[in-house]
């Protein structure tokens, strides 16, 4: 890898804004791994695409929803290999399990990352398209495992990462009513 291979790849990182913020900095030879990117709004992903690599993207996770309400979900993949054109070639499958285990959406190798990579091997790719997902009032409560499996192409390697969502049937309220 070129020195400024290394230097551009070095700047590439993601914080997802949780309970604590996590850094994924570039790690020259890492494992392939897949992770679940929701948020409430699909502002995170404009700015992904319209921002340089050495920009850090923050998303701040969503670890619960009410009803009616829309998240915004992604795959994350990193640790992929590029062919000898410096392509990527990734294709990914995403499911939805409910409280009662019950899959409810399954789509699969149907989310793909097939694109020259500048800077060569390193970093983060966002699989397209994102999944726009909307719970309903009707929906069981409790906890949804969102699972993203990715395959790399060129290293014949396989990922799996998961995220879990509670929902409630009845949406908290935004602010405590004044006792006024």
């Amino acid at each position: 890898m070129s020195l400024i291979a290394r230097c551009f790849a070095l700047y590439i990182g993601i914080i997802f804004l949780a309970q604590a913020q996590v850094v994924y900095a570039f790690d020259e030879d890492p494992a392939l791994a897949v992770q679940i990117a929701t948020a409430e709004t699909p502002g995170y992903i404009q700015e992904w695409v319209s921002t340089t690599p050495e920009h850090q993207v923050r998303i701040k996770r969503v670890y619960e929803i009410g009803p009616e309400k829309t998240i915004y979900i992604s795959m994350v993949v990193s640790g992929f290999e590029i062919d000898g054109h410096r392509s990527t070639d990734l294709v990914g499958s995403f499911s939805i399990i409910d409280p009662n285990k019950k899959q409810i959406v399954n789509i699969a190798d149907e989310y793909i990352h097939k694109h020259v990579m500048p800077g060569g091997k390193g970093g983060f790719v966002m699989l397209d398209p994102a999944i726009d997902f909307t719970f309903e009032k009707a929906d069981p409560p409790g906890f949804y495992t969102f699972k993203a499996e990715v395959r790399d192409r060129v290293s014949n390697k396989e990922a799996v990462g998961t995220w879990q969502i509670l929902f409630r049937s009845i949406s908290k309220p935004d602010a405590v009513p004044s006792l006024r």
